[in-house]
């Protein structure tokens, strides 16, 4: 209901579609939002396991932003620096196996550090 969230108008809005599951990451300030999407069914039949994609949030920037990844596959898990008096960036591990992990800017979503990958048991 509108009407009821009269005092706290909404932030940032975005309307994210082809996603049957969603997770949200919050920053530890709270001012910025990782929303990690994952649905069953992947419409490119590429993965049989299907899809995953990977969003930020926040209001400095002007629109929620697709995360881009360095390596293509699965988003296989997020987390952000938990040291809220740094600036902000959280680690991503995506990709097929191996998969490729790497450190994003909080601000942009850019990556800034490869940590790479490698087969290992």
């Amino acid at each position: 209901n509108p009407a009821s969230n009269a005092g706290y108008p909404a932030l940032v809005s975005k309307s994210l579609f082809q996603a049957e599951e969603m997770k949200v990451h919050w920053s530890p300030k709270g001012d910025a939002a990782l929303i990690a999407l994952q649905s069953t069914v992947d419409t490119s039949g590429q993965s049989y396991y299907g899809s995953t994609s990977l969003y930020l949030m926040s209001p400095q920037l002007s629109d929620t932003i697709a995360v881009p990844l360095p390596q293509e596959g699965p988003v296989l898990d997020v987390a952000w620096m938990p040291n809220a008096d740094k600036p902000p960036c959280f680690a991503v591990i995506a990709g097929r196996m191996p998969a490729l992990a790497s450190m994003h800017n909080g601000n942009d979503g850019k990556a800034t550090f490869l940590f790479g990958n490698r087969h290992q048991n």
